[in-house]
């Protein structure tokens, strides 16, 4: 019986499973996983389909793990050069090449190393631009200089809306401020233009915004009907009261004076001005 049985091995009666067919080897190189070892350590032996199966599973997860590895190493490596990227100097720009000046322009064409009919159409453009920038480089000196003469005009112009009295010579308020103009002139050595007159005014009437609430006040006053003052018995309320008017801006003492108004109108003036100023208007 033992003659009839077919070899070991063979179709007929042999167990043994046919030979693995190798995986295809990946490349080495940049983008690729490294190859995963045969029968590295770990890795399941034997020929049975459990153990043929298990061998292609652990080789399997070998290839991920070495895939996942080189993806970690490659974003490192990103990473680091990105930051060497943001902690490097910027580098320098590149500077143009420097033009011919024109007589050099004019010593190449003696030489010949330059074409003449070249060379002077170069020397023409080079003109026209050199005499462009000069015309705009003093365009803006000249604005420079008349910018603070306009905003210095602007605001003696807002002065004239408040105290048209300026535009009068014999006025007294206007002398006293010709009286600061020359002051300014002779013994702080400011020049004689419209920057000093606008100080000057500024300098004897306050600030616009002062103004403005000072002509409100005497608006609403204006506006008003007359008023009654009591006062105290003895000389102590009209002292009190002078005083308090002593308090107020010189140029609402001065309008007082020039309208003639009574000291119970000024005490009415300055209590309307002493509330707005409160209120912030």
């Amino acid at each position: 019986m033992a003659d009839e049985l077919p070899p070991e091995g063979s179709e007929t009666g042999g167990t043994e499973n046919p030979p693995e067919t190798p995986a295809p080897e990946t490349p080495e190189g940049e983008g690729s996983a490294p190859p995963v070892e045969e029968g590295g350590e770990g890795e399941p032996g034997g020929s049975s389909p459990e153990q043929v199966f298990a061998r292609k599973e652990y080789r399997t997860r070998r290839k991920v793990e070495a895939d996942l590895e080189r993806e970690r190493l490659d974003k490192a490596r990103l990473e680091g050069e990105l930051k060497a990227l943001k902690e490097a100097p910027p580098k320098a720009k590149e500077s143009e090449p420097k033009r011919p000046t024109i007589e050099e322009a004019i010593a190449a064409m003696k030489t010949g190393e330059l074409d003449v009919g070249v060379g002077a159409a170069y020397i023409a453009k080079l003109t026209t631009e050199q005499s462009l920038e000069a015309r705009e480089k003093e365009r803006r000196v000249e604005e420079q200089k008349e910018r603070p003469l306009r905003t210095a005009q602007t605001e003696i112009d807002e002065y004239l809306k408040i105290a048209p009295y300026l535009k009068d010579d014999h006025d007294e308020r206007t002398k006293v401020v010709f009286e600061t103009y020359q002051s300014l002139v002779r013994d702080y050595g400011l020049p004689e233009d419209v920057r000093t007159k606008a100080l000057a005014v500024k300098q004897n009437l306050g600030t616009l915004e002062k103004l403005r609430k000072q002509r409100e006040v005497s608006n609403l006053t204006g506006r008003g009907t007359g008023t009654h003052v009591e006062q105290a018995a003895g000389g102590n309320g009209q002292n009190s009261t002078q005083a308090e008017l002593s308090k107020a801006p010189t140029t609402m003492q001065a309008y007082w004076s020039k309208a003639g108004l009574t000291e119970a109108q000024r005490k009415k003036e300055l209590e309307i001005y002493n509330r707005l100023v409160a209120q912030g208007k």
